[in-house]
């Protein structure tokens, strides 16, 4: 009878446990850290580009003049939906606040938010157009609202909202002639 040798070709259970704990601290220091204050002004930009999609689609389906203003009060930025309502008797305009599905009360943004932006208000008129509160014009009809044409931007004049969480920032753009948001 013959013996053949065997040689151990597998290792044993703690050279793999081991292996994986080295493989494990490796792929964790290749993983960038991510930061709570960059993941929430992620959400914000989230949020507020929402916020700004159902102004534009109010506007285009109220016929014009729906603005969301984002205003420093107490320290925080506070996000206001309104609707600059024509009256059909007069050619006055009245505001009227919009609720945003799901709240009760204007959204107030965290405490390490802030939001930079060159328009306080920004607003849509009846063709989903972005342009200032006071650019807002009634039309001769007195149905719709439009953006006046004095303020008319050149074509691919982009609005910048910046929303700036300690050190990590989130743009929001606004094609101005077309209310694109992106």
């Amino acid at each position: 009878m013959s013996f053949v040798a065997r040689t151990a070709s597998a290792g044993t259970l703690l050279e793999v446990v081991a292996i994986l704990v080295i493989l494990g601290i490796l792929a964790l220091s290749g993983t960038p850290f991510v930061h709570q204050t960059a993941v929430l002004a992620y959400v914000e930009r989230d949020a507020l580009v929402s916020r700004l999609l159902y102004a534009r689609g109010q506007g285009m389906v109220r016929g014009g003049g729906v603005c969301l203003t984002v205003q420093r009060e107490n320290g925080r930025f506070v996000q206001r939906l309104t609707h600059e309502a024509s009256l059909a008797s007069t050619a006055a305009t009245v505001a009227s606040v919009l609720a945003y599905p799901g709240e009760a009360a204007p959204y107030v943004m965290p405490e390490n938010m802030s939001v930079l932006t060159d328009m306080e208000s920004l607003c849509f008129d009846a063709l989903g157009r972005l342009c200032p509160k006071h650019a807002l014009r009634l039309e001769a009809a007195g149905e719709t609202v439009l953006c006046s044409d004095a303020t008319s931007h050149p074509p691919g004049t982009v609005t910048r909202l910046v929303l700036v969480a300690d050190d990590t920032k989130q743009e929001v753009r606004i094609v101005t002639e077309t209310g694109f948001i992106q």
